[in-house]
Formats: C-alpha cells, structure tokens, sequence
C-alpha cells in the first residue's frame, strides 16, 4: 500500500512523507483500540483505582490493612491489563507493519525515528481529544 501510494506525495521531503504516514498510522491505531476496547469498562476501573489510590495515601494504619489496600490496587490494575490486552495488540499491528515498511522503503533516512517521534506525540493528542481510555 505504501509503495503505491508514496509517489504521489513525491514533491513533499522525505520526513514529511514519513510524519504523514505516522499521523495516518497514529489515528488508525487509536481508532482501532477505542472500537475493540470496552471503554465503559475501562472509565470505571480509572475511577475506582483513583479511589484506591486515594486510601492508599490516607492510610494510617497496620501493615496487614495496608498489604489489603494494595492487592486492592493491584487487582484493579491487573483488570485493567486483561481488558486492554487483546485490543492493544490488534491496534498496535498496523503501527509496527507500516514502521518496518517505511524503514525498508526509506533506508539510510532514520525513517523509524522519525515516524515514533511523529507518531506517539499524535497518538497522545487523538487520545486526550476523543478521551479514549
């Protein structure tokens, strides 16, 4: 796909074209996860491992109601692994197929570099501005 499309963006540099497809990439991706992960979900246990968080802080007591208060903590944390785990990875896929066809594509033009620098920016931003968890 890269290959065929590349020429046409032929009269932008070489970084351009690498940015460009990091930002098709990125929005794909955050795309992806949102629809595959139950964001619903995923806002509760944010939510819940706030408040956790929170007691956590304010504890003062034994050792034996804090080692609660973290499996608590971890419990929620390990939840929150098993939901994202699955959607993370088919979101990731067209992440690291189009980084290994633009490093071979553009040898010599630190393309991978260019792409990650391009990409996670972009990835957090679509994040933070469709709230996606």
């Amino acid at each position: 796909m890269i290959e065929t499309l590349d020429p046409a963006l032929a009269f932008l540099p070489v970084w351009a074209r690498i940015s460009l497809w990091a930002l098709v990439c990125s929005a794909l991706s955050m795309w992806l996860y949102r629809q595959l992960s139950p964001q619903a979900a995923l806002k509760a246990l944010k939510e819940a491992q706030g408040a956790s968080r929170k007691r956590l802080r304010g504890y003062d007591g034994d050792m034996a109601g804090l080692y609660r208060l973290i499996g608590t903590d971890l419990k929620i944390s390990l939840r929150q692994m098993k939901l994202i785990l699955l959607p993370t990875l088919v979101a990731v896929a067209p992440v690291v197929y189009v980084m290994l066809v633009l490093a071979d594509f553009y040898t010599g033009e630190n393309a991978e570099w260019i792409f990650l620098g391009t990409m996670l920016p972009a990835s957090l931003a679509i994040k933070y501005m469709f709230r996606i968890h």
